[in-house]
This record gives structure tokens, C-alpha cells and sequence, in this order.
């Protein structure tokens, strides 16, 4: 075998292996957010009557919304990795908790995996959830999308790919333009994470994305203020 033919076997049997890597993470990731999905059926049954519902993706998926938020009424819905079209496919589960109230927070994994391409797209999709919720919850709260900082490390501008700040400040304008219009209350998250350069502050940021503790540590007692308000 020769030098070159060598090296692209090599470089060959290397692609091979990503991608069974890939393929492996996928499967892995994919019957982890369908156990929670499951488990929020079980968790369904011990919830509050008419709780307060944190609805949405990663960003709340991650929330420790109960050592930051103090209330037993609250129940965390968010499943990481989550697009809007995601959300409404559960949406029903939500629904069937009879929410007193529901914060939603979503639309940022649609410009992330390319699910939508413009503001309008998106927006439009947040709005959806809205009105469905809705049906069944005279107080569903609208919280903005977050900035993104693709200088957090050398990988951020990858894994971030088509997000941009630019997407994320738009879409916002539109989902509190909405917000008036139809008296839904809007909750701007956006303001106190930007830093003077358009970015999520790097430092309340895991990699340019996700939020730290001490990012959660800044928006949870704006947060926690209207909670205590929810008669």
C-alpha cells in the first residue's frame, strides 16, 4: 500500500468513525428527551393544583428555578435541545395541568438547528405556543429570547452557526410588539444579559449559549418578583 493510499485510509476509517459517533450521540440524545417527556407524565400527577409553569428548552430545562424561586407552585417543563414545533408537540401536557400561569421562553434552537430562518419565522412560532396556551390560561408571560456570545471560546462560533444576535434582537421587537398589541405580558431578559457590545455577557455564560448559575443569578429576581405577585 503507498504513502497516500496510506493516508486515505486513514482519513477515511477517521470520517467512519465520526460519524458512528454521531450516529451513537444522536440515538443516545434522542431516548433521553423522550424518558423526559415520560417522566413529566408521572411528575404530572404530583403537580400543584394550577401551578406556575416554566415552559420551554434547555435555557429552562436548566433553570433551578426551586433554589432560586422559592415556590412550591412551580413546575420546570423545559426539555433541552428543544425547537418551538418540539414544544407543541407536548404542549397537551402543559395544558392538562390547568397552569395558573405560564412562562415561555423559546425560539432560539429554531434558528439553531435551521427549523426557521428569519425573525418573522420564528416569532410567529413563539406565537402559536402562545395562543394555544392560551386555550386553557389567562396568564401566559412571553420572556425574551437571550443574547448569544459566539466569543465566548474558539468553538462558539460553530456550534452557534446560524444564530445571531441580530435574528434574536428582532425577533424580540416582534414578540413585544405582539405582546402590547394583545395584552400578553413580555418579559425583557434580554436587557440585563447584553453586555455594551451586543453579546450575552461572557461572564454569565457556560459557552456562549447556556446560561452559568451566576447568569440565572442575575434574571432570577426580576423573576422571582412576579412570581411572589401571582395571587
Amino acid at each position: 500500500m503507498s504513502p497516500l493510499e496510506i493516508v486515505l485510509t486513514s482519513v477515511l476509517g477517521g470520517i467512519v468513525l465520526l460519524v458512528i459517533a454521531a450516529i451513537i450521540v444522536y440515538a443516545v440524545v434522542t431516548k433521553s428527551l423522550k424518558e423526559k417527556v415520560t417522566n413529566f407524565k408521572i411528575l404530572d400527577v404530583h403537580a400543584p393544583k394550577s401551578p406556575i409553569v416554566f415552559f420551554g428548552d434547555s435555557l429552562t430545562d436548566f433553570f433551578p428555578v426551586h433554589e432560586f424561586l422559592h415556590d412550591a407552585r412551580i413546575v420546570n417543563r423545559g426539555i433541552a435541545s428543544e425547537t418551538t414545533f418540539d414544544m407543541m408537540t407536548r404542549i397537551d401536557g402543559v395544558k392538562n395541568l390547568k397552569p395558573k400561569t405560564v412562562f415561555l421562553l423559546a425560539g432560539v434552537n429554531d434558528f439553531l438547528k435551521r427549523k426557521a430562518k428569519t425573525a418573522e419565522e420564528v416569532s410567529l412560532n413563539v406565537i402559536r405556543l402562545v395562543e394555544e396556551l392560551q386555550t386553557v390560561c389567562d396568564d401566559v408571560r412571553v420572556i425574551s429570547l437571550f443574547p448569544v456570545n459566539k466569543r465566548k471560546s474558539i468553538t462558539s462560533k460553530y456550534t452557534l452557526r446560524s444564530v445571531t444576535n441580530g435574528k434574536i434582537v428582532k425577533t424580540n421587537e416582534l414578540l413585544k410588539n405582539y405582546c402590547e398589541e394583545n395584552e400578553v405580558f413580555y418579559l425583557d431578559l434580554h436587557t440585563v444579559l447584553v453586555d455594551e457590545s451586543g453579546n450575552l455577557n461572557k461572564d454569565y455564560t457556560i459557552e456562549g449559549l447556556h446560561l452559568k448559575v451566576a447568569g440565572y443569578d442575575v434574571i432570577a429576581p426580576l423573576i422571582s418578583k412576579l412570581v411572589k405577585e401571582i395571587a
